[in-house]
């Protein structure tokens, strides 16, 4: 229920303690405070969701959260960093379970509100985050598309579920649709690969190792999906050279005691193929 409409039902039906100590203790106090009820709601919602995922109901742990983050950003009582954090957070479990098209709507939305001037680092993870949202959904998107189920019922209700939309935040739900065609693949590649790239001038080599190299793998990750759909031999092997190019450079850059996991992976693509 709306939290107003429920604070103003507790006051139409508040019947007054007979007790004149405590209707004195209650108006001095302030009586019913809109404010302070909502502000109770908000937590209320926040330890539900917690409960909900302690017991392991993941989705209904998700919904408690979405609704505390909409409570939060309608009622204008948040801090920024925390709210944009719930949000990536939020996102990735709508993704992993492909619902995408929430997903989406959850990192537009924890951007959105990021100022265009400072945050230089958190844009850069939303940006990181749609980078490997579309990769998700660009792997997806090829498998529905070499099983011809573009349509699907289920498969499009599952895509296109709505839990949390907020009121007031100038963002788009925008239903998503799979692709019928190899350009309607390369259109969401494309998406992808320009998510990343935005991420990689903030995150260099040089100071960010690990989110360096987690971006050039989904990338190369990303032209591996496209080969899958490939049918020209000299056009796959252009984006096998592709791949390799990404991964060369950070193999040739990284010290490879520092950094054994890392250039392991990075040396099986580059030797191998096979990731």
């Amino acid at each position: 229920k709306d939290p107003i409409s429920v604070v103003n039902n507790i006051k139409h039906h508040y019947k007054p303690s007979k007790d004149a100590q405590a209707q004195f203790r209650f108006y001095h106090q302030g009586g019913i405070n809109l404010t302070r009820c909502e502000k109770s709601y908000t937590l209320t919602l926040f330890y539900m969701a917690q409960a909900y995922a302690k017991i392991g109901m993941k989705f209904k742990a998700a919904q408690y959260c979405g609704w505390t983050l909409k409570r939060q950003f309608e009622t204008n009582d948040y801090d920024m960093k925390e709210w944009t954090v719930n949000c990536l957070g939020l996102a990735e479990f709508y993704n992993a379970n492909f619902e995408f098209a929430q997903s989406q709507y959850l990192l537009m939305a924890g951007l959105s509100v990021l100022p265009d001037d400072s945050k230089k680092k958190l844009h850069a993870t939303f940006y990181m985050a749609l980078g490997h949202h579309l990769l998700e959904y660009l792997a997806y998107a090829i498998e529905k598309y070499l099983a011809g189920q573009q349509e699907e019922p289920t498969v499009m209700e599952t895509l296109n579920k709505s839990t949390i939309v907020l009121s007031g935040i100038n963002v788009e739900f925008k239903k998503l649709t799979l692709p019928k065609s190899k350009e309607d693949v390369n259109s969401i590649f494309r998406q992808m690969n320009t998510q990343f790239k935005k991420a990689l001038k903030y995150y260099e080599l040089d100071g960010y190792v690990t989110e360096y190299i987690e971006i050039v793998r989904d990338l190369s990750k990303g032209y591996r999906y496209l080969m899958l759909i490939e049918e020209d031999g000299e056009r796959s092997m252009a984006l096998l050279d592709r791949r390799r190019e990404l991964l060369e450079y950070p193999a040739k850059e990284i010290n490879p005691k520092a950094y054994e996991f890392y250039w392991q992976v990075i040396f099986e693509v580059v030797n191998h193929n096979n990731i």
